[in-house]
């Protein structure tokens, strides 16, 4: 398994554009490709940011490969975004198998979260 982390950001001034593009464009255009497992787009907390985050969760080389093309490496660019990207950062990562599942087995660290109502916290 392989995590691609894709970390664009966007020209100030154009974010909410650029979230457009994601909800209509690009996730809706990556999640029918073959060998994606789960992806997870975020914002950025600190208002001063415009770097965004776009992790992919694919089976193996070749299932990225057959999204990207031969330049897998490379970040994928679509015409319809390139004019909102001040910069962009693209990285690659085997998975590592989770506590008690042998190599190969597929299986990943994992975690939950609760997600808890703006202006509420959670004693510990």
């Amino acid at each position: 398994m392989l995590i691609r982390v894709f970390r664009p950001t966007i020209h100030p001034g154009r974010e909410g554009e650029f979230e457009a593009f994601l909800r209509g464009t690009a996730v809706p255009l990556v999640s029918q490709q073959a060998g994606l497992l789960a992806q997870h787009v975020g914002r950025p907390r600190d208002p001063s940011s415009t770097e965004y985050l776009y992790v992919t969760v694919w089976e193996d080389v070749e299932s990225i490969r057959a999204f990207a093309g031969e330049r897998w490496q490379e970040a994928v660019i679509t015409p319809d975004e390139e004019h909102l990207l001040e910069g962009v950062w693209i990285g690659h990562y085997e998975a590592l198998p989770a506590p008690g599942s042998g190599p190969g087995q597929g299986r990943l660290y994992s975690c939950t979260a609760q997600v808890l109502p703006s202006g509420s916290s959670k004693k510990r």
